[in-house]
Formats: structure tokens, sequence, C-alpha cells
């Protein structure tokens, strides 16, 4: 994934596979897509960003079933920025986290 049009074209493509009965679930979902490919490009303001998004969605919508990737992305993130204490908390938080 080179740029921004990638990650947007991938989200796209997903769309068109998985039709979303809920739009907030499918767009939380892609959303968390889309911070892991960041997160691969090492863009850490943009899964930064993503993340508060989904944090929103997750406290305004009750998407539970998201906490346990989002805490994961977080973890991964801490552990590329080198903050090895706070990367071992978010994987605890992921493994801890009940299913959706």
């Amino acid at each position: 994934m080179g740029d921004n049009k990638s990650a947007d074209s991938v989200s796209d493509k997903v769309k068109q596979i998985i039709p979303a009965e809920d739009e907030s679930r499918m767009g939380s979902l892609i959303n968390l897509l889309k911070g892991e490919l960041f997160l691969e490009r090492n863009d850490y303001e943009k899964v930064e960003e993503i993340i508060l998004e989904t944090e929103k969605l997750i406290q305004e919508v009750g998407l539970n079933m998201l906490v346990a990737r989002k805490e994961r992305i977080l973890a991964e993130l801490h552990e590329k920025k080198g903050d090895w204490e706070n990367a071992l908390e978010y994987y605890y938080a992921s493994i801890d986290a009940p299913p959706g």
C-alpha cells in the first residue's frame, strides 16, 4: 500500500464484496482495517486518528466486538514506537477483551 488512495481503494472493494446492513458496523470494521494498513506503513498519526474514531463509535453505538482488535492495533503501535510497557498493557487488554 503506497498511499491513501490505495487504502481507500481497499476499503471500497471491501464495501462491494460485503454488503452491510448496519453502516456503522461496516464502517468501523473498515476503519480498523485501514488502521492496520496505516500501521504497516508506519503512519502513526493516521492510526491514532482511526483509533479515536473507533473508540467514539464503540462508546456511541456499543460496538464491543471491535474492542479486542482496537487494543491489538494500539499494542502494535506502541511496540513500533518502542514503548514496550504500554504495548504489553494493550496486548493484555486485547486478550482480556470480551468477544462481541
